[in-house]
């Protein structure tokens, strides 16, 4: 791949934060199962699979940029530590949103250093370890040949995905391909970026376009049919160790960049330039939307994206604004 700027890369970062937006906004939905229709628990369950294809796409645009590049030791500590400094500010946000907001009774402080104060937070615990780690995964991928690049594909599908799928659970998950399937995510991006040339022609969409719809339609239907035997919402169904969502984002990566135009725009820039922020804070203003707005009786068709426009709408503008203090760009 070219060294510039991926401008396609860009525009597919800002639909993985779109996607982001409606997973949380279709868990309303399933989370209602007992007070909403089958009809739209399924719905709902629909766009919640297909949605979940965006955090493995995030981890695979990172793989793809990082991988690709010469390893630069002081940009990789610059980057943990403005990483760091990210996590302990959206932290103390939420820490305080949730107390005095929602009422929740918050966690320790100490116990914030092993696990997030939010669960949509894990991203940047995840992905602080793979940077901490780079340098290693770097010399690794460097020295991996095609028959290796297809091997680590292979190995990460079964035991990354497939045996969690199945429901077995190894004590002693083999390393790299199925302990962290976070780190398979990015690698397998840098894999596959290398590669993009060929994946992304228009002649293989007729294989990766059916291949994402049979891997929703089977993921969603086992989840909907389990869910509503059961009256409750299991989102362990939905896990991106989920040998279907895990298919169906290895196959959207060169179908997306393929599609996506490569053309620089102000537009483009401006929405990429802020969609970590926005990954960031949209739980607060989806927070704010649901809990005013009667999702349960209004057809998921119509709700889910509604509540997506308008939590993506209004924290892409809050996010852009809040750039603008000094200190707080480098955060966000």
């Amino acid at each position: 791949m070219s060294q510039g700027r991926d401008y396609k890369l860009d525009r597919l970062r800002i639909i993985s934060m779109i996607l982001v937006i409606t997973v949380h906004a279709a868990n309303w939905y399933c989370r209602a199962i007992s007070s909403v229709s089958p009809f739209f628990f399924t719905v709902a369950a629909v766009f919640n699979v297909f949605s979940r294809i965006s955090v493995p796409l995030f981890f695979m645009i990172s793989g793809a940029v990082l991988l690709s590049r010469e390893y630069d030791g002081a940009k990789n500590r610059k980057r943990i530590l403005y990483k760091l400094m990210s996590l302990v500010f959206i932290t103390a946000v939420f820490y305080f949103w949730d107390r005095y907001f929602k009422g929740v009774e918050n966690i320790s402080i100490i116990k914030l250093l092993a696990a997030p104060e939010r669960v949509l937070l894990w991203f940047l615990y995840a992905l602080l370890g793979i940077y901490i780690v780079l340098p290693f995964i770097k010399r690794m991928t460097d020295g991996m040949n095609e028959r290796e690049d297809r091997l680590f594909l292979i190995l990460f599908a079964v035991f990354g995905g497939l045996i969690y799928t199945l429901n077995i659970k190894p004590k002693y998950p083999v390393p790299i391909v199925g302990a962290t399937f976070w780190l398979g995510y990015f690698v397998c991006g840098h894999i596959i970026y290398k590669n993009m040339e060929k994946l992304s022609k228009k002649r293989l969409r007729k294989f990766q376009i059916p291949t994402i719809l049979v891997c929703v339609a089977a993921a969603s239907a086992v989840a909907s049919a389990v869910c509503l035997k059961k009256g409750s919402y299991d989102s362990s169904l939905l896990s991106y160790r989920n040998i279907f969502i895990m298919t169906a984002a290895l196959a959207a990566f060169p179908l997306f960049y393929g599609i996506l135009s490569d053309k620089r725009t102000k537009a483009a820039e401006v929405l990429s330039s802020v969609s970590f922020g926005v990954y960031l804070f949209h739980g607060i203003f989806l927070d704010l939307f649901m809990k005013y707005f009667p999702y349960r009786t209004v057809n998921p068709i119509l709700g889910i994206p509604v509540s997506v426009a308008v939590a993506f709408a209004v924290s892409a503008v809050f996010v852009y604004i809040l750039r603008k203090i000094p200190g707080i760009k480098s955060l966000l």
